[in-house]
């Protein structure tokens, strides 16, 4: 069993109706520093929770990045009318490095359908956490 070395939370919004901002481009909604105490082969789990009103057509991509490199890419496409849609990731992040603080970042955007000009807006909550242990196991079974 691993042992506890950090736990982060980003809390943006924590209630319905904001940011209310169009997602026009790619934006950062979370962001935490895990104090992983040079451990190595520390194990992550990273997890987060949002919700964006749709239009049909509409695709959000989500991705996660550790000091500011792609790790975890989630991409949805909604095919019907416009609505809140509350989207859950659940990422983990096994190649985390030997390190003091690791920064984690969710970034948000969002892509109209072709030809509609109504696409993503960031309705809230959002929520972006994340808890680091050591990863390492016995070398034998005890």
């Amino acid at each position: 069993m691993g042992k506890f070395l950090d736990l982060r939370t980003s809390q943006n919004s924590s209630a319905t109706g904001f940011p209310n901002a169009a997602l026009t481009s790619a934006t950062i909604v979370g962001e935490i520093g895990l104090q992983t105490a040079n451990v190595a082969n520390p194990i992550v789990g990273l997890n987060s929770y949002v919700v964006v009103s749709v239009a049909a057509g509409a695709t959000v991509t989500a991705n996660i990045l550790r000091g500011g490199v792609t790790i975890y890419t989630a991409i949805r496409t909604f095919p019907v009318a416009s609505f809140d849609a509350e989207i859950a990731i659940a990422a983990a992040d096994l190649g985390a490095p030997a390190a003091a603080q690791t920064v984690y970042q969710l970034v948000l955007s969002g892509t109209p359908a072709p030809g509609v000009t109504a696409g993503v807006t960031r309705v809230g909550p959002e929520s972006f956490w994340g808890v680091a242990q050591n990863g390492s196991v016995p070398a034998t079974p005890t």
